[in-house]
């Protein structure tokens, strides 16, 4: 009997360290548990924020792109030098659109400003006036900046409808 008891009460010794063994792992388990889902809320956090700057970087590469255009806009409209032959040349093709004759261009001293260097021009046209207007209308849009300073019309022939036109202008660089 009194082994009975002993081994009753080894037995309920047994059940009861099983009984804290198994409560001490179910606690192990559930704080390795809550860890773990505070880690993936941690990295869901930082996936996240990793995904926002992200999306950030695309649209400064978009926007990269749609100021380097700008550039290369504004690089047309303000060279880095003179070129004084491409202005000529534009002259005499937007001349020619209109049915135009680019008689005369003379070229003045450069002025030079702190930051842009101005290059003051003249130059005759001859043709007829809606032409002259178009002309003048297509400076204004083209790809350079061009300050019209002065216009001075005249007619030879009274009969013909051909008219002769000496603007003074400017167009800029950018002194680099």
């Amino acid at each position: 009997m009194k082994q009975k008891k002993s081994q009753q009460y080894l037995t309920a010794l047994l059940a009861v360290i099983a009984g804290v063994l198994m409560v001490f792992l179910i606690y192990h388990q559930l704080m390795s548990l809550k860890a773990a889902r505070q880690e993936a809320l941690s990295l869901e956090s930082a996936l996240t924020q990793t995904n926002s700057q992200l999306q950030s970087l695309v649209k400064l590469q978009k926007q990269a792109v749609n100021i380097q255009e700008q550039i290369d806009k504004l690089e047309q409209v303000m060279p880095a030098e003179p070129l004084e032959d491409l202005l000529i040349k534009d002259l005499q093709a937007n001349a020619s659109i209109h049915d135009l004759h680019l008689l005369e261009i003379s070229f003045d001293d450069y002025i030079n400003q702190k930051d842009y260097g101005e290059i003051p021009f003249n130059f005759t046209l001859e043709g007829q006036y809606l032409g002259l207007l178009d002309f003048l209308k297509d400076l204004q849009r083209g790809p350079r900046a061009v300050l019209i300073k002065e216009i001075k019309i005249t007619k030879e022939e009274p009969d013909l409808p051909i008219i002769t036109i000496n603007v003074t202008a400017s167009t800029f660089f950018t002194n680099e």
